[in-house]
């Protein structure tokens, strides 16, 4: 009996040892699964990281893009505005040589031998010339009144050619 009292301490240190080599493999598998579970979350949130910074990074891309869009877009206005201005510029120029032509076109002589020639004027004779021969003459008297004095056979004479002028020019037509 003895040796088998000598034996239960054995199955003590085998059930000790036992026990311990259970209750290392069970804490070796919780820190096993512990690290998986931390890495798992550390790769989420590495994962969750990345698409915040790829989503930032892209809004910062498209909106640098845009206002790189908008500043060409600007630049070219402007380059239109200029090439319009150096078109105005060009204008007001052949404006202004055309305004010389002209000027020397119309100059009397020109329009008078236009008259002349192509038009088949010709200078008045003597019996179409008609002069005016006016004598206004202004006098005060007491009442501030002013009289006019006027050479009535000039106006009458005024008066039928005007006549005689608008008969014709009527008749033309």
């Amino acid at each position: 009996m003895q040796a088998a009292r000598a034996r239960k301490p054995e199955y003590k240190e085998l059930y000790t040892h036992y026990y311990n080599k259970a209750r290392e493999e069970k804490l070796r598998q919780s820190q096993l699964l512990l690290a998986q579970k931390n890495k798992k979350h550390k790769t989420k949130r590495r994962i969750a990281f990345f698409k915040k910074s790829m989503a930032i990074c892209f809004i910062v891309f498209g909106l640098l893009s845009l206002v790189l869009f908008r500043y060409a877009q600007i630049f070219e206005k402007n380059y239109n505005v200029e090439g319009l201005e150096h078109e105005i510029a060009k204008l007001k120029l052949e404006k202004e040589s055309l305004q010389a032509q002209m000027d020397s076109v119309v100059v009397l002589e020109n329009v008078e031998q236009v008259a002349i020639h192509d038009l088949g004027m010709q200078y008045p004779k003597a019996e179409q010339i008609v002069y005016l021969n006016q004598r206004w003459d202004y006098k005060l008297d007491g009442n501030q009144e002013i009289e006019v004095l006027a050479d009535t056979n000039t106006i009458n004479i005024f008066n039928n050619q005007y006549t005689a002028f608008v008969n014709i020019w009527l008749s033309d037509e």
